[in-house]
C-alpha cells in the first residue's frame, strides 16, 4: 500500500510536506506510510480518493494509477468543459516554467513569496522553474486562486484564459449576482460578444 502512495504522490508532482498538508497528516507520517512502517486505514485512503480524485480500485490493486485518474479525471471539472475548454486542454506544453518567472517578475516576488502567497512548497516552484518538474494541475489552481491568473494559461498556454479566469472564486460570486447572472446568459443565449 505504501508504494501506491508514494506512486501517487510522486505523480501529482508534490512533497511528502505538500502531501502531507493537503490530506492533514504530517510529512513524517506520510514517510512512514510510504515506506512501509505505517498501514493506512480505510478512511485515510477514502480521503487521498476524495482529495486527489482516485478511484479507490487504484489501491486495492483493481486498476492502475493512470486509469483511476484518468477515470475520474474524465468527469472532473464540467463547469471549465461547459465554458468552452478545447481539445488541447490537458496538452501540457511545458512552459509553465517561464510563465511562473514572468509572473513572479512581473510582481517583483521571490520563489519563496511567490509560493508562500499561492500555499505551495517553495521547492515545487523552483524545480518548476528550473524544468524539473511539471506543474500539477491542483498546484496551478492554487496559483489561480492566490494571484487571479488562469490555471490553464499556467499549464497549457491559453492566452485567451490568462486573465479573469472563470474560476471558483467568480462563479460563486455570480451566484449572488442574480441581475448580473440574467443579463450573462441573455446574451449567452443571443450570441453576443463581450459584456
Amino acid at each position: 500500500m505504501g508504494q501506491r502512495i508514494r506512486e501517487l504522490r510522486l505523480r501529482l508532482g508534490i512533497s511528502m510536506a505538500e502531501f502531507g498538508r493537503q490530506v492533514g497528516y504530517s510529512p513524517t507520517h506520510i514517510a512512514r506510510l510510504e515506506q512501509g512502517g505505517s498501514v493506512p486505514r480505510k478512511e485515510f485512503i477514502e480521503k487521498l480518493c476524495g482529495i486527489f480524485n482516485v478511484k479507490i480500485e487504484y489501491f486495492t490493486g483493481d486498476l492502475p494509477l493512470g486509469d483511476a485518474m484518468e477515470a475520474k479525471e474524465a468527469n472532473a471539472d464540467p463547469v471549465i468543459e461547459d465554458v468552452g475548454a478545447t481539445e488541447d486542454r490537458h496538452k501540457y506544453d511545458g512552459g509553465a516554467s517561464e510563465r511562473i518567472k514572468a509572473i513572479r517578475a512581473e510582481m517583483g516576488l521571490s520563489q519563496r513569496a511567490f509560493a508562500n502567497m499561492a500555499g505551495v512548497n517553495n521547492s515545487l516552484i523552483s524545480e518548476v522553474e528550473a524544468s524539473n518538474r511539471e506543474l500539477s494541475i491542483s498546484a496551478a489552481k492554487k496559483i489561480e486562486a492566490a494571484f487571479d491568473i488562469g490555471y490553464e494559461w499556467l499549464l497549457y498556454g491559453m492566452e485567451e484564459k490568462k486573465e479573469h479566469p472563470v474560476s471558483d472564486k467568480l462563479v460563486s460570486w455570480l451566484w449572488s449576482q442574480k441581475e448580473i447572472r440574467r443579463e450573462l446568459w441573455e446574451r449567452m443565449e443571443k450570441g453576443e460578444a463581450g459584456v
